[in-house]
Formats: C-alpha cells, structure tokens, sequence
C-alpha cells in the first residue's frame, strides 16, 4: 500500500512538473524595417573527418562511421533528409582533421608514402588535434561519390582545404612527456608551425574538380589554424596573408575561362577574435576580399558538462550569442563590407557535442536562438555540426532517424525567408525574458505563401509559465491574429507528461501534437495547423518552440520581395 500512495505521488509530480503556474499576457511587435538580409541559402551542415576511434572523455560519439570518409551517403533515409532542403542547404566538408588530408588525385600521395590508412593513423599524444599529421587521404573515388550525392540530393558543397600543406610542422619539438592532445596543453612545441602554405596540393583537387565539371560552391582556407584561438597552429595575419593570395591566385587561374563558375572564397574557419580578422580583412586589397568571413561556436563549452542541458535555455548564455553576433557583424561590414558572414561550425557544446543535450529536444531552444539571433546580426548562413556525426548530429548516427533539431532547421528553411525583420516583446507582467521571438517575411518555399506573409518564431524557455498571445502588431499597425488565419508550427517534446530533464532529454518531436515518425525511410511533412483568426489568442506553452506563418498579414511593402 505505501509503495502505491509513494508512487502515485510520483506520477503526480512528474504529470504536474510542467503545468504553468502563471499564463503571462504578451504583445508581440514586428517593426516597420528589414534589419538584415541572410544568403539566398542559410541553411547549412558539416560532415566532419573524425574517425571511429576519436575519444571525447572516454565516449566514442564516432564509433558509427559517421565521418566524410566512411559515412554511408548511399543511405536512402540520409538522402531524403538533404533532399528535403529543396536545394537550399549547403553541405560542409571540413573540420579539424581537414588540414591533415592528403589528396590522392593522381596516385601520387599513395607513391610518396601517403595515403597508407584507411581512415586516420592510430590516435597520439604528439598533436594538439590527436593524429598523425597528413595520415588522412582523400581518394578520388570517395570524391567523386560525394559530389554525385550533392548532385542526386540537391545540396552544395563547401570545402575545406588542407592550409598545413607545405609548412614547417613541428615534428619531434616536444619532450617524450608532453601531451600536446590534451585539453589544458598550452605548450608552444606543440603549435609550433611556420612558414607559408605550398598550395600544390590543393590545386590538385581544385584542377580536377573542375574538369569533372563539380559545381562546387565554396573553398575554404584551413580549419581553426590563425591567431590565439588556432588549435593545431597559430598563424599570423601576415604569413595568412601570403597564402590568401596563393589561394586566390589558383582559384583565379582555375577558373580563368569561366569566372562566373568560381567557388566562393572563405575565410578564416576558427573562433572568433576581432583582432586577428580585423587585421586581416583591413590588410586585404578591395579586389581580393573574401567572398566570405566564417567563424566557429560552440556557445555551452564543452559537451562533458553535467549542466549543459541548463545552458540551453539560459538567457545568459543565448543573450552572449547577440553581443557576439553584432561583433562580428560591425568588424566584418567595416573592413570586408562585400564579404557574407557564415557561422561556419555551431554544435552547441564543443568535443563532440553533449550526449542527450544537443542531439535531443533539449537542444532546440540554443539552436534555435542561435540562429535566429545571427540571422539578425547579418550573417548569411549558418552551418550546423553536424548532420551526422557526434553528440549534436542532426541525424541518429545509427538508424540516420532524424533527431528534433533537424525538423527545427527544415522548418526554418522552409518558411523564413531571407529579409529578416525586427521583432520584440512586451509584457503587461514584470517577468524575465524567458520569451524569445524572431520575425522574417515568409519564404516563397512556404506552401502557404502570399505576397507580404510574415512568420515568427516563438521560443519558450521557460518551464512553469505560459505566454498568452493576444496582439503581434506588424509594420502596418494590424494585427495579425486578428487580420490573418495563420499556421502553426509548434514543436514540443514526446514526453509531455515527464519531469524537466526527461521532456527535454527526448529524442523524439511532436508538432502539433503529432508524433513526427519517419515510415519507409521518408521524412514525414511538415505541414503547419491552420486556425482562423476568430480564434484569436495564441497560448505557447512552456518549454516549446515554433513559428507562426501569418499569409495575410499585408505586409505588401516590407515583404514585397521574400
């Protein structure tokens, strides 16, 4: 008997756990400017080199072959996860690993003692990144199976090129007992690389993508290799400066018959330092700017964090990403103002990602900010570590199922568009900002488009109150709950009736209300629930995320051109 009522008093709490304790009336404003512009493609992923025996706190989050040379892109249920894009993805190549991969175009690598591993040398102590240097080996088969992936699936690659080649590398500098792998190593033998880059290499595979007519959409210079925040290396603005324009010159070369065809260029892949690009980008003569500025994020730390899973939805943490965004916003438009700005790696949570954390539900509400929020700080695109691959894979590294951050970004694919416009709260309560709201006109992809839609984005963080929606008041004074019908797009987790950490930790995602099941190896739709504006009040409930698509908001003049 007592162990029924001890139980019953479980299921009580845990049933009750995410009840509001308090409904909070809010008015939504969406104001009469657009405040940026991203690329005509935003939406971006990376598939990373690392090989099955990478080892993040004693976890193998690579063990399923997962990686740019061993993933099975023949997998039907990956190819409709990158056809579901409609062209509007770019697929990434590139990590830490990228700068110690030999191409083998000519079988050449093989003959000068390249190329003897399947996927990487064993892992050492002797590299900051954990393996041998050059002992990855690119072979033109695999080269060529992942440009006809992109090719059958509508995607388009960036890639990452090996910016170590040719340099003085630090071999043997470093005492027996140095760990250069480990995390707290600050020792310089081990980062101690110099000289200039030999672009031979590169070239190489650039040449031969180009006679096999690969249209292939960037080429980046090097992974996390400049400045202070350079893993493996740190290069200085000047000797980058030479291998930039080594880079371009063999870009420009390549291509000389048909500029239009030519990647674009990018630049400089690793944390941000407004410094070093600043230098950068204000040494660069105006006819050799980059295409592109990229920088990484992992805004939580790293995934080993016991409360990652909190920092998801801290205000403190997401607020951190605006003031960050706005930066590199204000250097890149000072010095580089032609140049698009990519966040070129975002996880969440570095090493991996965090089990639970960043590959569940948990993990929309960072992303989701995180995206929106560069998105209004005047970046181009965003690229999501990863789509396979570690703890913050888009899809389950095993069964390839999509995880709830996928649907998130497919939803943000299909219904925002490029002109981003500004949107902001206010409460009749005194409460935090646990209310996150974004706007965009909506993407003429949406099923639903009219000329002058609007879709927000609506975050929730917190976990006992509920914002009760009453008036998103557009540019044109309207409002539109109340002069549109609109579609709702709220995702919530499977595991509504659970505990904080158990909802959040759910690798499954309702919208709607609806389990989102894959059948047959096809993505499910994603179809947004019409409700006519007599119904008026829009309660989003705690720890939820969506968009509201608003096709007859009128916003004729703002939106004109979505």
């Amino acid at each position: 008997m007592v162990i029924i009522l001890l139980l019953l008093a479980f299921l009580a709490a845990i049933t009750t756990a995410i009840q509001p304790s308090a409904v909070i009336d809010v008015k939504l404003l969406v104001d009469n400017k657009v405040v940026s512009e991203t690329d005509d493609i935003f939406t971006c992923f990376n598939l990373d080199w690392w090989p099955v025996t990478k080892n993040d706190y004693g976890y193998y989050a690579w063990d399923k072959k997962s990686s740019i040379i061993n993933l099975d892109i023949d997998n039907q249920l990956i190819k409709n996860a990158v056809k579901a894009f409609n062209g509007k993805s770019i697929l990434r190549l590139g990590g830490s690993l990228g700068d110690f991969v030999i191409y083998n175009v000519t079988n050449q690598a093989s003959a000068d003692g390249y190329c003897k591993y399947d996927e990487f040398s064993e892992p050492t102590n002797t590299t900051r990144i954990g393996y041998d240097f050059f002992s990855g080996c690119l072979n033109m088969d695999r080269w060529d199976s992942l440009n006809s992936f992109c090719v059958e699936n509508d995607c388009n690659i960036a890639f990452g090129l090996n910016a170590l080649y040719g340099r003085n590398i630090p071999y043997n500098q470093c005492a027996p007992d140095v760990n250069c792998h480990s995390n707290s190593s600050m020792n310089s033998c081990c980062t101690n690389v110099t000289g200039n880059w030999d672009p031979s290499q590169s070239e190489l595979l650039i040449r031969y993508s180009k006679e096999k007519n690969y249209k292939i959409y960037a080429y980046e210079l090097g992974n996390e290799l400049v400045g202070d925040k350079g893993i493996q290396s740190h290069i200085s603005v000047e000797d980058y400066l030479v291998d930039w324009q080594s880079f371009t010159s063999v870009l420009n070369d390549v291509y000389s018959d048909n500029m239009d065809e030519k990647p674009y260029t990018v630049v400089a892949d690793t944390t941000w330092m407004s410094s070093w690009y600043g230098a950068f980008l204000d040494a660069i003569p105006d006819d050799n700017k980059p295409d592109v500025v990229t920088h990484h994020l992992y805004s939580m730390g790293p995934g080993v964090d016991p409360n990652l899973w909190e920092y998801a939805l801290n205000v403190t943490y997401l607020d951190k990403v605006r003031v960050l965004g706005a930066d590199v916003n204000k250097v890149v438009s000072t010095y580089s103002p032609t140049s698009s700005i990519w966040l070129g790696e975002g996880g969440g949570a570095y090493n991996s990602g965090g089990n639970n954390t960043t590959n569940s539900f948990n993990s929309g509400f960072w992303f989701l900010d995180q995206i929106a929020s560069f998105a209004v700080n005047g970046h181009g695109a965003y690229c999501r570590q990863t789509l396979v691959g570690g703890y913050y894979s888009l899809l389950d590294t095993s069964s390839f199922v999509p995880n709830p951050d996928y649907y998130s970004l497919l939803l943000f694919s299909k219904l925002m568009s490029t002109q981003v416009i500004s949107a902001s709260t206010k409460y009749t309560d005194a409460v935090s900002d646990q209310l996150r709201v974004y706007a965009h006109c909506t993407a003429t992809t949406s099923a639903n488009y009219k000329a002058g839609s609007v879709t927000v984005l609506v975050i929730n963080l917190s976990n006992n109150l509920a914002f009760s929606i009453d008036h998103i008041e557009g540019a044109n004074g309207k409002n539109y709950l109340r002069k549109s019908d609109r579609y709702e797009y709220i995702l919530s987790s499977y595991y509504s009736d659970a505990d904080e950490r158990t909802l959040l930790a759910s690798r499954q995602v309702m919208l709607n209300g609806k389990l989102l099941e894959v059948v047959n190896n096809e993505i499910p739709s994603v179809d947004g629930e019409n409700v006519s504006r007599e119904h008026g009040t829009f309660v989003m409930k705690p720890l939820t995320y969506g968009y509201l698509e608003f096709p007859d908001a009128g916003e004729t003049t703002l939106c004109a051109n979505a």
